[in-house]
């Protein structure tokens, strides 16, 4: 074996020892299926693998309200009486959203153009192989669940006695909410106020130019 690649492979084997050490002690995300989330964001609905930490990015940071961005509600309407049966369907829509790509500060290692020059060869090299050899069988890190990535929506339900009556994470346009909360609704017993606030997600960060964007609230009572 060559002088330098002893090393190497010294080297590579406490690597991989500390980092299955940490491996282990290392937990997963909340709402979106880990064991150790947030404990402030327990009880929101979390919908299509949105994750805590993506929200609690835009829970941290100052909204505002450009026209053409916010997300606002399309059904039901402001002050409108809404049946309870069936569960009713929450929607909203962007203004004029914004085309939102790759931030410049993030690089895409699947785009030859945009990636490093290092990154374009295909060859894995001496040190490729002897890496891929060592870490054959070795289980993929577990760091927080896969993180949110696109368009996010946080819907927010309140009442004059409860400012977190329901509380929706979702990709989605729309929302329908199961029976558990719907009971939530139903048991406001006055009028419900809620408003969606908007932002794009870069890997549970909020992208360059992403917002968050809070839109108009409405009021409706649950009949």
């Amino acid at each position: 074996m060559r002088r330098w690649l002893l090393p190497l492979v010294l080297g590579s084997s406490f690597f991989l020892g500390s980092w299955g050490a940490g491996c282990k002690s290392g937990g997963g995300t909340g709402g979106a299926g880990g064991d150790q989330g947030i404990p402030a964001l327990a009880d929101v609905v979390y919908e299509g693998g949105t994750t805590d930490e993506a929200l609690q990015a835009l829970l941290d940071a100052m909204p505002t309200s450009p026209p053409q961005l916010v997300a606002n509600f399309t059904a039901p309407t402001n002050g409108a009486v809404v049946p309870s049966s069936p569960a009713p369907q929450f929607t909203w829509a962007v203004g004029a959203k914004a085309t939102f790509d790759s931030p410049r500060h993030f690089i895409d290692p699947m785009n030859v153009d945009t990636a490093p020059r290092f990154a374009k060869s295909t060859s894995p090299g001496v040190v490729g192989v002897i890496l891929s050899g060592l870490l054959s069988g070795v289980p993929e890190a577990y760091a927080h669940g896969t993180p949110t990535s696109g368009p996010a929506y946080y819907v927010l339900f309140t009442t004059s006695k409860n400012d977190k009556l329901l509380r929706v994470f979702t990709p989605n346009l729309t929302y329908t909410p199961d029976a558990t909360a719907l009971a939530k609704l139903k048991g406001a017993g006055e009028a419900i106020h809620a408003i969606v606030t908007y932002a794009e997600f870069d890997q549970n960060r909020i992208a360059q130019d992403g917002g968050p964007y809070k839109g108009s609230e409405i009021v409706f009572t649950l009949q």
